[in-house]
């Protein structure tokens, strides 16, 4: 008899266009994770496919773009989610750092409802040195929100609707089962203007938040350690 296949305790969804660099940076921030589950992660993407390095704990899904499919990013989230198997789904991007605790903290929340979401997102632009608190207090951007699967036809149906890049706003706007916001969580800070390919989201552009040309603000919210990832410790001056 064939042994039956467990169910992960959750997905870990990532869809990535031409940002190899960035997606190492990724692949070192889940690996850091302290959630003791079991969890799959699949991955999507749709280009420069060849320069990416492949996690072995990754389905890594290379998916060709096709001429008049509409928003690429809502072909790559339908795509991944053919391939989702856990009743939780999280969403990890290739350009945001999580936060050691950030993982088990969403699961968790998945258990109390079906949408679940960190608020007052840090942004941090790190080419031009910018920074921004939010304030979102009543949605979520995607990369801070988590889903059951039971929100998947839904979800779905938003890609299928290809009305804008904003998923996470229309999903947090329409959504009508249980959802909650937990602010001041502090488990992501959203980095924007690094290697690759543009962003499609606001904090992309140099008139956006607080000037941080020293950057205090950044090693507030990230820390000594991971600041070495995005720069030298020469240049920080950290001995």
């Amino acid at each position: 008899m064939a042994k039956k296949k467990v169910k992960p305790d959750v997905s870990v969804i990532t869809v990535t266009h031409d940002r190899p660099r960035c997606f190492n940076l990724l692949t070192k921030y889940l690996a850091s994770q302290d959630f003791l589950g079991s969890m799959e992660w699949i991955v999507v993407c749709d280009a420069n496919a060849e320069a990416y390095e492949r996690p072995a704990n990754a389905k890594f899904i290379v998916r060709q773009p096709q001429e008049n499919e509409g928003l690429s990013i809502c072909c790559n989230y339908k795509e991944a989610l053919k391939h989702v198997t856990a009743d939780k789904i999280v969403f990890f991007e290739d350009d945001e750092i999580y936060f050691e605790t950030y993982l088990s903290w969403m699961v968790d929340r998945l258990d109390e409802v079906e949408v679940a979401g960190e608020g007052n997102a840090r942004y941090y632009n790190l080419r031009y040195r910018n920074w921004r608190e939010m304030g979102n207090f009543n949605h979520a951007s995607l990369c801070q929100t988590g889903i059951r699967k039971s929100v998947v036809p839904f979800l779905v149906k938003l890609c299928d609707d290809q009305r804008d890049v904003f998923l996470d706003m229309r999903l947090w706007n329409e959504w009508n089962g249980s959802k909650k916001v937990y602010p001041y969580v502090n488990g992501v800070v959203s980095m924007k203007g690094l290697w690759g390919a543009a962003g499609l989201g606001v904090g992309h552009v140099q008139a956006f938040g607080s000037s941080d040309p020293s950057l205090y603000k950044l090693e507030e919210w990230i820390g000594k350690d991971k600041m070495l990832n995005y720069f030298d410790k020469e240049y920080l001056g950290y001995e």
